[in-house]
């Protein structure tokens, strides 16, 4: 983190939408395809998705199986993130469909590219 936020900005291509809940089976799969496919080469993706696909139901029970997270008023209280701050990265964020932004018809492919963006819609 000696770099700022904004190097981890950059490497966040979408986020788990968790909050309050599990993460769900489908959009598990495909986290767990496109965080490992991203930048491989177009001919391995296929056999990668099937090699995911016999991983994926070990995510499924790793997902059903842990606890869901809950802070304490207290903890809340305390860690409000301001309505206006440029670094509040979360799924609220994601793209409305998977599938365009993984074929690249949705061209804000960074987390840091969809917030500067409603930055800029704001102003």
């Amino acid at each position: 983190m000696e770099e700022g936020p904004q190097a981890v900005a950059e490497v966040l291509k979408i986020m788990p939408p968790v909050e309050g809940r599990r993460e769900g089976v489908s959009f598990g799969y495909w986290y767990l395809m496109f965080s490992a496919t991203y930048g491989a080469p177009v001919f391995l993706v296929p056999f990668l998705m099937v090699l995911y696909l016999a991983a994926w139901p070990f995510r499924v029970f790793a997902m059903y199986t842990s606890k869901i997270p809950r802070w304490t008023a207290e903890v809340e209280s305390m860690c409000q993130i301001d309505p206006d701050d440029p670094w509040d990265i979360s799924a609220a964020q994601n793209p409305c469909s998977i599938w365009r932004w993984m074929l690249g018809m949705d061209k804000a492919h960074t987390m840091l590219d969809k917030k500067r963006q409603s930055l800029s819609m704001g102003k």
